[in-house]
């Protein structure tokens, strides 16, 4: 069993290339791909608050497109104007319902994670948080444990001899640093490894590193011939105006695409990029820092509160790490930015 967690089902939904290459891949192996519930909640709820920001900025652009142009040009309400927001909500959990196997989470690991984290005890942290990231691992731990266990009792009917094969490990996905050992980010905390002990739960960073552990092939590569490419830079750039925005001010990034302009990131380091090949597509996660500058000119009226005053330029460091999709023709069709971190340096 593959199980994701939240930071990384970005990157596998339902429709995207990543989540059939790693379907077919896992039952190829005798994998099940898997969710926790708390997981697909918290999933389910980005998507409805994601859709409900876009639905705004679709009518505010409808509404200001039609100041300028005559009665009769002016845009009608779209398709979208009496599509519920929930029912697409509902249609987006069916689909990962189909795609993922749900694990419930027990009321006994509910409640121990409460006690974790009313105790400050791993993986919370030592602020408290991190309630929500324990019942996820304590389901995950679970299901490692029950596999281990109908294994040993099918080989006890079939007559075999104990301590024989190993039940395939669940493998759980997730690059939040809480659960990783700072001295080795592969492997468990040193007291989650004491808990989990002999039971077969391996901890992987990523979906690539996960494809590695089910025996697909892989290899370190030179990550610059994919940040080089024109269409990976303009994502680049995409996503790290996009991060700066939401970090300067509350207003959507669509309320000032005419007056905010990025300058193209500039390489500052970068390591080699992991990468597996399957199904016509190459799949890459690589990690690097890049510098830019974001300036504005001419800000207009409207976004108080806000820290963006006047016209002036910033000097920022961008810290990303990224799932990058490339076809055949080595074409990025996808570039997933889950962690992107973005310093101002001025």
């Amino acid at each position: 069993m593959i199980i994701l967690d939240t930071n990384q089902l970005h990157r596998v939904l339902p429709g995207n290339p990543t989540l059939t290459l790693l379907t077919a891949a896992a039952n190829r192996c005798g994998h099940t791909l898997a969710i926790t519930d708390i997981v697909l909640r918290e999933m389910v709820r980005q998507r409805r608050e994601g859709l409900t920001q876009a639905r705004k900025a679709l009518e505010a652009a409808q509404r200001e497109v039609n100041k300028y142009v005559r009665p009769a040009s002016r845009v009608v309400s779209s398709t979208w104007s009496d599509r519920p927001t929930e029912l697409e909500t509902d249609l987006f959990e069916a689909e990962l319902r189909q795609a993922f196997t749900v694990l419930h989470t027990d009321p006994e690991d509910a409640l121990e994670a409460l006690k974790r984290e009313a105790d400050r005890r791993p993986p919370c942290k030592a602020n408290g948080e991190g309630g929500r990231d324990t019942a996820i691992y304590l389901t995950a731990l679970r299901a490692a444990r029950k596999n281990d266990d109908l294994e040993s009792v099918q080989s006890r009917i079939a007559g075999k001899a104990s301590g024989g094969t190993r039940p395939l490990p669940v493998i759980f996905v997730t690059e939040d640093k809480g659960f990783s050992d700072p001295k080795n980010r592969t492997a468990f905390a040193p007291e989650l490894r004491e808990e989990i002990a002999d039971a077969p739960l391996t901890l992987r960073l990523d979906v690539v590193s996960a494809l590695a552990e089910i025996g697909y092939p892989s290899q370190w590569v030179d990550a610059k011939s994919i940040t080089e490419r024109d269409d990976f830079r303009g994502m680049l750039r995409e996503a790290v105006t996009r991060e700066t925005l939401g970090m300067l001010s509350p207003a959507p990034r669509e309320a000032f695409p005419e007056w905010v302009r990025t300058r193209p990131p500039r390489l500052r380091r970068l390591g080699k990029a992991h990468q597996c090949k399957g199904g016509g597509l190459t799949l890459s996660m690589l990690t690097g820092t890049w510098s830019s500058g974001i300036f504005t000119r001419n800000r207009p009226d409207g976004l108080s509160p806000s820290t963006i005053k006047g016209d002036y330029r910033l000097r920022i460091t961008a810290d990303i790490t990224a799932l990058v999709v490339q076809d055949e023709s080595g074409d990025v069709i996808e570039a997933e930015f889950s962690s992107t971190s973005v310093t101002i340096t001025d």
